[in-house]
């Protein structure tokens, strides 16, 4: 599952410097070198630093405005003028600083407001930064590079819902605004996200209008459809998913999620020649791709032909780890002769002996252990599934399928009214 991010650099908008009074360029006689002796000696320095900034100097300019506001400290405009150049040389931390002095003195002060949240973005201080922008759009609610902006502090805070709100409403407010074509491009992955979390979280229904959302935006992206098809098929529409999967691979031949989807779905199907035509497809990409190898093994026992999937099982050990190919022999001694696995008749001994071989030559593989303690479960036996769960766990921790196991057995026991004693380790 794919995740999507902005860049993390955040562009500071070139605004033009404020000041107190304008003074022309060039020499500065008559009426204009009255006015500028009437000037303060603070409004002075503050003009100076214009100067320097305009001429691209913005370490002058700075000092010129931390003069001014030496000399007259409840000069806003000086603050935020020393916050413009400091932000110039990417100073951001000392630029916040004096953003900040700004809306002390003026906390109405817009511009202030929004500055202090790029220079906050630019430190990724993102949480504050949108506290600003929000302040930006108390004060102007209509100010669409303020919503922006709020947009995509909320994107770096990772907060989805929040992005699309707020980009949603520039679109409606301000279509022609610049930063129109950066959120038709970004918003389709903002969605992607929300349904990302959705579908973590188990909520399914929710988590398919997100996708659906980024379709409608962005009609060919390849992981919205693979993730509605991996919805749809564990909810049962097989043909619904068959479609989607079929559509993202149409689009990225080798966006390999899809097609092992698309291969899952045909055996649901009782497709095994479909499914072995995927796995074939992703074996002659990569030739040691395990699900590649365990698919076209699982595909051989539901074609029939346990001959084959052990064909499978002897190349995996020639290709690559022999404890992999070691766990692929167990999985196919799994299955019965009609390819169902656990199914009646299926050889339980030999897939346990294999387990067996599989944990002596690496103790520290959890889902060798899990598996062990499945087949024991299928067997009723209690004590040794347990065992084998606790072993799981004993490895790592947060197997979801030792945990869940260990749950099932006890749920089945205690409707039995029996208890099982664990074995006590050192």
């Amino acid at each position: 599952m794919i995740t999507g991010s902005l860049s993390r650099s955040v562009a500071v908008l070139a605004l033009s410097f404020i000041t107190l009074i304008g003074i022309a360029t060039g020499v500065v006689s008559g009426e204009a070198q009255e006015e500028e002796s009437e000037l303060s000696s603070a409004e002075r320095h503050n003009n100076l630093g214009t100067q320097h900034a305009s001429r691209g100097d913005f370490r002058q300019a700075a000092g010129a405005f931390r003069k001014a506001i030496q000399l007259d400290p409840s000069m806003t405009i000086a603050h935020y003028n020393l916050g413009l150049s400091l932000a110039r040389f990417d100073n951001h931390t000392d630029a916040a600083f004096a953003y900040q002095s700004a809306l002390r003195l003026s906390p109405r002060y817009f511009d202030a407001w929004f500055q202090l949240g790029l220079s906050l973005m630019a430190l990724e201080n993102f949480g504050e930064a949108a506290t600003a922008f929000e302040e930006c759009l108390d004060l102007r609610p209509r100010a669409p590079a303020a919503r922006f902006r709020l947009g995509q502090s909320y994107w770096m805070a990772e907060k989805w819902s929040a992005v699309v709100a707020q980009w949603d409403s520039l679109l409606n407010e301000s279509p022609g605004h610049p930063s129109v074509e950066i959120i038709r491009r970004e918003l389709p992955r903002a969605y992607y996200n929300i349904g990302l979390d959705y579908q973590a979280s188990g909520e399914v229904e929710a988590a398919r209008d997100a996708y659906e959302d980024v379709l409608r935006l962005d009609a060919g992206n390849v992981p919205a459809l693979n993730n509605l098809g991996i919805l749809s098929e564990a909810t049962g529409k097989f043909d619904e998913a068959v479609g989607l999967f079929q559509r993202a691979i149409e689009i990225d031949p080798g966006y390999k999620s899809a097609r092992l989807g698309l291969a899952g779905t045909y055996l649901e199907l009782e497709r095994p020649r479909d499914a072995f035509e995927q796995y074939q497809e992703m074996f002659r990409t990569d030739e040691d791709d395990v699900q590649a190898i365990q698919g076209l093994a699982l595909c051989a026992i539901k074609m029939g032909d346990r001959d084959q999937a052990m064909e499978w099982v002897t190349f995996a050990a020639e290709r690559g780890n022999p404890v992999n190919a070691l766990l692929l022999r167990a999985f196919v001694l799994e299955h019965n002769e009609r390819g169902v696995r656990y199914g009646d008749g299926y050889d339980d001994q030999s897939a346990i002996t294999v387990y067996q071989e599989v944990i002596a030559a690496d103790p520290t593989r959890a889902e060798a252990y899990y598996n062990l303690g499945v087949v024991h479960a299928k067997a009723k036996r209690w004590t040794d599934a347990v065992s084998q769960f606790d072993q799981a766990l004993a490895v790592d921790p947060a197997h979801a399928g030792a945990i869940q196991g260990n749950q099932e057995v006890e749920r089945i026991l205690k409707d039995q009214n029996t208890q099982i004693l664990r074995v006590k380790r050192p």
